[in-house]
């Protein structure tokens, strides 16, 4: 199967398929097929147009040879400092018998080779149920909250459930409601076991603030807290839904995640919203709560209403901030956002969250803005 292109000339090109879905199978545009911040055919149709323009600066003769690459378990190994073993069990790089063509290393003056690496390195499997699994006291991450802007951190999503759903283990002195949840990401999340730590900061029948960390080898990546407050009769001043719920069925997308776009879209600077349903766990056995749910949803404001466009910048959010006036409820829940920025580097988005009974609260995103 051939896909054709015009040239500078006004003729054809044809691009053998297999080479665009070597392009398609690169970070760049796995992440966007795996994110869902872009729609299908755009990303198929930008990999088509990256392979012809790769093609045309690197025409090469017939006599020159190309450059094999390494795996990427190659690259981990002699990164790692030992030498790489291949899936067939045999060692590269080994040495050639000592001749009058192919002499010895040690005979040349280079260094002597790295030591045999036992195993290939490879990522951990990607399982589409949960984005932790419980081992002790530690949460191994399973490969599937893998953040869209770095591939060897977690994202945002994942960690807000985490977060959440260590807080929600501490118990109230009386009957209480999550009234604010504040999320600060410390940096860069590894892809690596986390420990989570919690504290009550403050302890009353009225007003409870419980605090969270997660730690990897010790060291603090996210600080999250949670207020929680008494529940008592009041005048009621609800707000009724922004955005309807559709009953179209939601298009193909996210693994871990349906949605159901009402306004806007991911690449296009604007307002959006969505609704959306959570379908991972955020532990695996253990079923997702509400609060896990809305914590997650709400750090999809910066990709709902974007201030830049995703083909050049990288919007990540730095911290979420949620405030609720009841405990949210269902599966599915609304994000209405908008963002704003004064050109400086910072992005604000702010979101309105709801549930299929009505509005429940607000979210804020600070976003950090870097062309890629």
């Amino acid at each position: 199967m051939l896909l054709r292109r015009k040239d500078d000339m006004g003729g054809t090109d044809a691009i053998v398929m297999p080479n665009v879905f070597r392009e398609l199978n690169s970070g760049r545009a796995r992440r966007e097929l795996h994110s869902a911040t872009r729609p299908l055919g755009e990303t198929v149709r930008d990999a088509v147009d990256r392979f012809a323009a790769r093609e045309d600066r690197t025409r090469r003769s017939p006599h020159r040879p190309r450059r094999r690459r390494r795996s990427c378990h190659m690259r981990a190994a002699w990164a790692g400092g030992c030498r790489p073993v291949n899936r067939r069990g045999e060692q590269h790089g080994r040495e050639r018998p000592a001749g009058k063509h192919h002499r010895r290393s040690a005979d040349r003056g280079r260094p002597p080779r790295l030591p045999l690496c036992p195993s290939p390195v490879v990522a951990p499997r990607m399982t589409a149920e949960a984005f932790y699994t419980r081992e002790g006291d530690r949460y191994v991450p399973t490969g599937l909250g893998t953040s869209p802007w770095n591939p060897r951190a977690q994202m945002g999503v994942a960690l807000a459930g985490l977060a959440v759903h260590a807080m929600e283990a501490v118990p109230s002195p009386a009957p209480m409601a999550p009234a604010r949840l504040t999320i600060d990401i410390l940096g860069a999340v590894p892809l690596a076991p986390v420990v989570a730590t919690t504290r009550i900061v403050r302890e009353g029948r009225r007003v409870q603030l419980v605090e969270t960390e997660l730690l990897i080898e010790g060291r603090p990546w996210l600080r999250a807290t949670a207020l929680r407050l008494r529940e008592a009769t009041s005048p009621e001043a609800a707000t009724p839904l922004t955005r309807g719920f559709p009953d179209t069925p939601p298009p193909p997308g996210l693994s871990w995640a349906e949605t159901k776009r009402i306004e806007g879209d991911y690449a296009v600077p604007g307002p959006g919203a969505t609704w959306t349903r959570m379908k991972a766990q955020v532990v695996a056995g253990v079923p997702l709560t509400p609060l896990e749910a809305v914590a997650m949803i709400a750090d999809f404001g910066s990709g709902t209403a974007p201030l830049v466009p995703l083909r050049d910048w990288t919007f990540a959010n730095v911290d979420i901030a949620v405030h609720l006036t009841r405990r949210p409820r269902g599966e599915w829940f609304l994000i209405d956002s908008t963002s704003e920025s004064a050109g400086n580097g910072i992005g604000l988005t702010h979101s309105r969250l709801g549930d299929r009974e009505g509005m429940i609260g607000m979210a804020h995103q600070t976003t950090f803005l870097e062309p890629r």
